[in-house]
């Protein structure tokens, strides 16, 4: 699945910068050149599959990102019970909460990436995907931190 999502990746780049070196200053608007090559035979399919090929690679990487934030949700429910086991009142109990306060926040941003994410234009998401990434493993080490501090 990652190799396609790499594929797909390196086809929206070669076909961001094909689109972008054909034009200058002297040729016409992007949207009457973009309307000019749909009259070409062809033209208007090698855009729709280039096209579907975008939005497969978005759609692919939003559920590896959804299927990562899934198993923290899983880390995040260990983290729950141990906050339960833990005895009442005690500072460990405390810091198990607001750590969990905390990881649930991260975890609502990361949520908040990805509906950005699937909002985008299919043209637009690769510029998201860094943050993305980045958002999820700190998001990722915060849960492991968590997870070994707590550690029954």
């Amino acid at each position: 699945m990652q190799y396609s999502v790499g594929v797909n990746v390196l086809l929206g780049i070669a076909w961001m910068i094909v689109v972008g070196c054909g034009t200058s200053e002297s040729n016409p608007p992007q949207d009457t050149q973009f309307a000019e090559e749909t009259h070409q035979p062809g033209a208007k399919e090698a855009v729709e599959t280039s096209r579907a090929s975008l939005e497969e690679g978005r759609n692919e990487y939003v559920k590896v990102v959804e299927g990562q934030l899934h198993q923290l949700n899983d880390d995040h429910e260990k983290l729950v019970d141990r906050a339960h086991q833990a005895r009442p009142g005690t500072q460990v109990q405390a810091d198990l909460h607001k750590s969990l306060e905390n990881l649930t926040g991260q975890s609502q941003k990361v949520q908040q990436q990805i509906d950005e994410l699937k909002a985008t234009k299919v043209e637009d998401w690769n510029a998201l995907q860094s943050g993305m990434n980045q958002a999820l493993e700190e998001l990722t080490q915060s849960y492991d931190q968590a997870l070994a501090r707590y550690a029954s």
